[in-house]
């Protein structure tokens, strides 16, 4: 378990300030058109490089609104690296 809990320490500093924008369609108000769950999130760190499950990921709450929020990656039972998530509407949005 330590050594676990070493590897897992090890792979969190790859996630230290790690912020990723997720393009999502959205109205006027900022409600999505669906919703943002832990299947999106893992498949956004996959093409970013960092190999996660969806097991891995904890979300507080579905999300359906654009905005900035925090996302947990669980990589040890002892070791959690929190990541940022911008869900926004379109692209120009992401780079702003």
């Amino acid at each position: 378990n330590a050594s676990a809990r070493a590897d897992a320490e090890k792979a969190a500093k790859k996630y230290e300030n790690l912020s990723l924008s997720l393009v999502r369609q959205a109205s006027e108000e900022g409600k999505l058109y669906g919703s943002v769950n832990v299947r999106d999130v893992a498949e956004l760190l996959k093409a970013k490089g960092h190999e996660v499950t969806r097991s891995q990921i904890v979300l507080k709450d579905v999300i359906k609104t654009t905005g900035n929020y925090t996302v947990n990656v669980q990589l040890h039972p002892e070791v959690s690296v929190p990541v940022t998530l911008n869900v926004v509407r379109n692209e120009s949005d992401a780079a702003s």
